[in-house]
């Protein structure tokens, strides 16, 4: 092996993290139910657990059916779902180690004040769901496997009903989501009472099926049983379990939202901190491969560099959501590479957008390389210019062109969602990030904190454009 492959070989192997510390103490994977991610529950409860124990949370809100999925897979350590009879279905495939109460609240039938289908004050949501499907009136439902899908799906069985189009409408989101689908539809759906609670302010709707006998909505926690040869926190898992079950646990979820919004859902100044540099080191180590490969390819005379040229070219096109399931399935705990245990973490999120950076700024750099005087250094070594002080001077001259390069590769990679959801998780305090706040906050419907996540995303823009703008003037 040669000295320079070697040196790239060495930078590329300081970039992964070493697998002997993460299987040491890997983080405790919770795969949850969106509801109480929305209602800001968990914003609150992990925080307490992580300081009483030590141990770290992954959580991922996903719906109830893909949480025993994830489960079942191995993909996590501890559920905390609501679908009792997909539960029970699961503790007897032997995926569950145990099962426990947490908590409970209400599932709810909002609508419009209107109320076309006549369901206010109906004695049971059955009926409801009837009435409903006789009037035609528009319905959304989640449609996404979650605990909340699964009983409306029950609900309208008991009814004798089968939903169908034009009046049935799936989103295929969470539950904030589909409330907010519904209120711009003036439409009915199925919601638990906290996260209406939690987004009511935002919302066209308002509760007309409450407190009926089949609309009780209950919580347990799984300890899921690891897999064989898989990454797994059963210790991480155990105590998450003990906690919420523990006077403490439920203490916390006993007052959670007598006091909703008394503090700020993010921290705006983190999350931008994260992002600029998650975004900055992707862009550093998407220049260090993709400038060198642009110097190949218009310098070089080898002729596998119009195979690199075109990699570059098709690249540029690569969908970013098809990175983040790459590196998501590379890195989820039943993927080859699941023993680094890098999933939904700020890593893992750097290695998506280098992926999706290297093309841009490698052909960005090419463009910039082909079009200075490509007679320079031939007039240079003639000249008898030294080879170090040639180099200084055929950097200048490329320089402001690779400047602009490296603005658009960062500005790709802070800009990037759909990656850095599916990669990192949305996670607080670990993997949030202002693209995927901003999501989280139109989902919700605080258009307040989303605008301001933006305003953050395009004044970092504003700054590094000015700072590439006055590199370019120096070097010009």
């Amino acid at each position: 092996m040669t000295i320079r492959r070697a040196a790239w070989l060495s930078l590329f192997l300081c970039f992964l993290p070493q697998p002997s510390n993460a299987l040491a103490e890997p983080s405790v994977v919770l795969a949850t139910t969106t509801s109480t991610q929305d209602t800001g529950l968990l914003d609150v409860l992990v925080p307490a657990f992580t300081r009483a124990s030590g141990y770290q949370v992954k959580t991922i809100a996903v719906g109830t059916g893909a949480a025993l999925a994830m489960g079942e897979r191995g993909d996590a350590d501890v559920l905390l779902v609501h679908a009792p009879n997909a539960e029970e279905a699961y503790m007897t495939k032997g995926r569950g180690l145990s099962r426990a109460i947490v908590m409970h609240n209400a599932f709810i039938v909002v609508g419009p004040a209107a109320d076309p289908a006549h369901v206010h004050g109906a004695a049971s949501a059955e009926a409801a769901f009837g009435a409903i499907a006789r009037a035609g009136s528009p319905f959304v439902s989640r449609g996404d496997d979650s605990g909340t899908n699964i009983k409306e799906l029950a609900l309208w069985k008991a009814a004798s009903v089968t939903p169908a189009a034009p009046w049935y409408v799936k989103t295929g989101s969470g539950m904030a989501d589909t409330l907010h689908v519904a209120s711009q539809k003036a439409a009915y759906t199925l919601t638990d009472d906290g996260t209406y609670l939690s987004q009511r302010a935002t919302l066209a709707l308002v509760p007309l099926v409450e407190d009926a006998r089949d609309l009780r909505n209950v919580y347990h926690v799984i300890v899921v049983k690891p897999l064989e040869g898989r990454v797994a926190n059963e210790p991480g898992a155990r105590a998450f379990a003990a906690y919420v079950t523990s006077a403490a646990g439920q203490g916390i979820i006993a007052t959670y939202g007598r006091e909703r919004f008394g503090r700020p859902l993010f921290s705006l100044v983190e999350i931008a901190a994260l992002s600029v540099a998650i975004s900055a080191g992707a862009t550093a180590v998407a220049a260090v491969f993709a400038i060198p490969g642009a110097v190949w390819i218009v310098h070089g005379a080898s002729r596998w560099r119009t195979i690199l040229l075109a990699l570059f070219t098709a690249g540029l096109g690569l969908p970013p959501v098809a990175v983040g399931l790459a590196v998501a399935f590379a890195f989820w705990r039943s993927g080859p590479l699941g023993a680094f245990d890098l999933l939904y973490t700020p890593v893992a999120m750097a290695i998506a957008q280098t992926v999706i950076v290297i093309p841009l700024v490698g052909t960005l750099a090419v463009v910039a390389l082909r079009t200075a005087d490509t007679s320079l250094p031939l007039q240079l070594a003639g000249l008898g210019v030294p080879a170090r002080r040639r180099f200084v001077l055929l950097a200048r001259e490329v320089a402001p062109g690779l400047a602009a390069a490296l603005l658009a590769g960062f500005g790709r990679a802070l800009a990037e969602v759909g990656a850095a959801q599916m990669t990192g998780g949305n996670i607080e305090g670990q993997t949030r990030v202002l693209t995927t706040a901003t999501m989280l906050a139109v989902g919700k419907g605080e258009f307040g904190a989303a605008f301001a996540s933006v305003a953050v995303l395009l004044g970092i823009m504003a700054v590094a454009a000015g700072i590439a703008m006055t590199l370019q003037r120096r070097w010009a």
